[in-house]
């Protein structure tokens, strides 16, 4: 069963992994880079062994209070506690027999869990001091949740509220668990195939994440961190067939690959994906322009014209998850498509994503045109645009070049404009 939850200790837990990855982090809000430059090398220290251990620190009760949660680890028996954390690594590893350093590892990766190997070392060696180990976990969250997190905290009450609300009114019960499950980024995916035959699944509010999905696992349950930026995008959709087949031709060419595996270690300039790829700039261009149109890489201005891209890696896990939900339930699938697009004429519905957002141009002429009318058509009759106006309403409707558009637009006389280009209106019909 699927439930969403307001839970102070999955949260805190979900910010210090946050402030461990902050140096290569997208996605996650600006506090998040604050405090990790405002923590001292010991904070740092402590953040990354307490966040290794965050599979074993997860709370029984989601709705316990922080305090009573400290309350309960002060009053824990060192080597018990201790000895628990080992089991629950050996579970998530797979393996049986004592613990050693590449089950740790082994059993951290499962956990979605991605410590430096010294910090894994330092983990092991902690080990063998239980009382020690118990005292600087207990003392490091006490700091930071009264440093740091606590605030935080109470001031994002109201926004959660709202978030609950929303979900609630979204994901009302499991039979949405497959839509939802598109709108998870790839990482969440992997660790609910793992998770394949638990039933527990925790939504939790993840105060710091903005727009970032995340997760946290414990041998028994998947915790889902929400954050308020990603809460407009949660609600289950059906990818059409044609959306799906346009996601997957993207990915099949081994130099949008290559990438793809680029942008996955950080956002880059155009300039520096030409020099790493050696493609000629056109090639480049062209494949960033695919990548883009099927949401696997998302654009923006640098400064100037200098344009950098980033990879939107939550795409690849609802592709990946639209084409299973294809494969078990197609006949449901054709049928939510046939419903929900509609609104864009049939004979170029293949041109177009369920949403009437242009997914990929046509190649032939005379499918051009009644592209072209369709788009023309979203604009009014005897109102006059500006130039930024045409483009922002273009963007609304396809991820393609708008200024190419807006040429297409004129040559085809949908379209005209004044003689200094800064007014465009939709031609009457003759």
């Amino acid at each position: 069963m699927m439930q969403f939850h307001t839970s102070a200790v999955a949260d805190s837990l979900n910010t210090l992994q946050l402030l461990n990855q902050a140096s290569s982090l997208r996605g996650a809000t600006a506090w998040v880079q604050r405090t990790a430059q405002a923590l001292s090398a010991q904070e740092l220290a402590d953040n990354q062994l307490v966040a290794s251990l965050s599979f074993g620190l997860l709370p029984a009760d989601p709705s316990q209070t922080m305090d009573a949660y400290l309350s309960e680890l002060h009053n824990a028996e060192p080597a018990a506690w201790v000895a628990q954390l080992q089991h629950h690594i050996l579970e998530l590893a797979g393996n049986q027999g004592s613990l050693s350093s590449e089950r740790l590892w082994q059993g951290l990766r499962n956990a979605g869990i991605y410590s430096e190997l010294a910090t894994q070392q330092a983990l092991l060696a902690a080990m063998q001091q239980p009382a020690e180990l118990l005292v600087r976990v207990l003392q490091h969250l006490a700091h930071m949740w009264q440093t740091w997190l606590q605030n935080e905290w109470q001031q994002a009450q109201t926004a959660i509220s709202q978030l609950k609300n929303q979900l609630q009114s979204q994901i009302p019960d499991t039979a949405a668990l497959n839509g939802f499950r598109q709108n998870l980024g790839y990482a969440v995916n992997q660790a609910w195939q793992q998770l394949q035959g638990q039933r527990q699944i925790r939504l939790f509010a993840a105060t710091q994440n903005a727009s970032l999905t995340t997760f946290l696992v414990d041998p028994s349950c998947l915790w889902v961190g929400i954050g308020f930026g990603s809460s407009s995008e949660i609600q289950p959709r059906v990818v059409s067939r044609n959306e799906l087949l346009f996601r997957l031709q993207a990915l099949a060419d081994a130099a949008r690959i290559q990438i793809m595996e680029l942008l996955a270690q950080g956002e880059l300039p155009a300039q520096a994906i030409i020099s790493q790829t050696q493609l000629p700039q056109s090639s480049v261009s062209r494949h960033l322009n695919i990548l883009r149109n099927a949401g696997f890489v998302h654009e923006r201005r640098s400064g100037g014209a200098t344009k950098s891209y980033r990879l939107v890696a939550s795409q690849l896990g609802a592709t990946f998850a639209a084409f299973e939900q294809t494969l078990t339930q197609p006949s449901q699938a054709q049928t939510s498509v046939e419903q929900t697009e509609s609104a864009v004429p049939s004979s170029i519905q293949r041109f177009f994503n369920r949403e009437g957002r242009m997914v990929t141009w046509p190649s032939k002429h005379s499918d051009r045109i009644p592209v072209l009318e369709y788009l023309a058509g979203q604009f009014e009759l005897g109102r006059e645009y500006s130039e930024r106006e045409v483009n922002e309403l273009l963007k609304q409707h396809t991820g393609s070049d708008v200024a190419n558009l807006r040429r297409y637009l004129i040559d085809v006389k949908l379209f005209e404009r004044d003689g200094t280009g800064s007014r465009y209106w939709r031609k009457n019909e003759e």
